[in-house]
């Protein structure tokens, strides 16, 4: 009886044995974790090496563990060589965060798997932008009588690289500046119409942007009209409707025009109407309503927010006479 008694327990003994050392461990994270990141933007853009896995995780039955990333963060560039099971990272150009970003590494057997998070914040850098120079217009000089004046300076050193954009800024003698946008270029050219409205020499000089720095260019020079436009601008004697600017435009534009004593007389009762038509000759707007109009330059600003995008005609009338241009509206 006692024999069957240490039998049965040593069944017992040999099936509790067998369970456990046949259980499969889940894999364990090896401290200390892997450390979070704090980096500088463009520090260091070669592939650099962050941790071996392989002593960060271990596996208690021997097994051979498979590390992968999780929803990794563009920018950052994290790779795992599976046969080193290193994890290396390399910064792209340019890139930042505005906080800090998660990293998850899974390590895992046939059956279970173990996690590891870090996080990484790139600080940008201060991208510094050098002093540029303006080229034409010449300061002080007469401009061309021409339709339109080009503006030109010199492209704004910069250490890092990065996109410059530019601004043109023109202050006319009533000192109302305008804005000109021109992107990557160096060059801009502006409607002469616009720039002598008040028959009187104006200001202009630019800024370059990139990212969150901006330098100014070393002169501001002045340009002078053609010579003989101030006396037609104090005194016009031509009735005339200028190119609209910009042309193409998103959402509103500037229209000018010159009427002369007689034109002007009476206003909108003596005949004058600057009207917008699409090209069935269908009238889409009326730019001066009931308001008279007196001799002189005027600008209208058409805000087209709530019309179609497509062409339209702008028309000016003064008793028989009329001038028009063409209009491109774009979305």
């Amino acid at each position: 009886m006692r024999g069957l008694f240490w039998a049965g327990v040593g069944l017992v003994v040999c099936l509790w044995a067998g369970l456990t050392f046949g259980q499969n461990h889940p894999p364990e994270l090896v401290p200390p974790p892997i450390l979070d990141m704090r980096l500088l933007e463009d520090s260091n853009l070669n592939e650099l090496l962050v941790a071996r896995l392989n002593t960060k995780f271990t596996d208690p039955d021997g097994d051979t563990l498979e590390f992968s990333l999780i929803d990794p963060p563009r920018g950052l560039n994290f790779r795992i060589n599976q046969q080193t099971s290193m994890l290396s990272r390399r910064l792209e150009h340019n890139f930042f965060t505005v906080r800090p970003l998660p990293v998850i590494v899974k390590a895992e057997d046939a059956e279970f798997a173990a996690y590891d998070t870090f996080m990484v914040t790139v600080y940008p850098s201060p991208d510094t932008l050098l002093p540029f120079h303006l080229v034409l217009p010449f300061d002080s000089a007469n401009a061309p009588d021409t339709d339109f004046i080009t503006f030109n300076w010199t492209q704004a050193g910069n250490v890092d690289l990065d996109r410059v954009d530019y601004i043109l800024f023109i202050e006319r003698v009533d000192h109302d500046t305008i804005e000109f946008a021109s992107f990557t270029d160096t060059t801009e050219d502006i409607p002469s119409a616009i720039l002598w409205r008040f028959g009187d020499a104006i200001r202009w000089w630019a800024w370059a942007y990139a990212g969150p720095d901006s330098v100014r260019s070393i002169e501001t020079f002045t340009l002078l009209p053609p010579l003989g436009v101030s006396d037609f601008i104090l005194n016009p004697s031509s009735f005339s409707l200028s190119p609209p600017f910009p042309n193409p435009f998103n959402s509103s534009t500037t229209i000018s025009f010159s009427l002369s004593p007689s034109a002007g007389r009476g206003g909108i009762q003596g005949g004058v109407r600057l009207a917008i038509y699409d090209l069935s000759g269908r009238l889409v707007t009326d730019l001066l309503g009931s308001t008279g109009v007196s001799a002189g330059n005027h600008k209208v600003v058409w805000d087209a927010r709530d019309v179609p995008a497509g062409v339209y005609l702008v028309r000016l009338e003064a008793g028989s006479q009329t001038r028009t241009q063409k209009l491109v509206l774009m979305r």
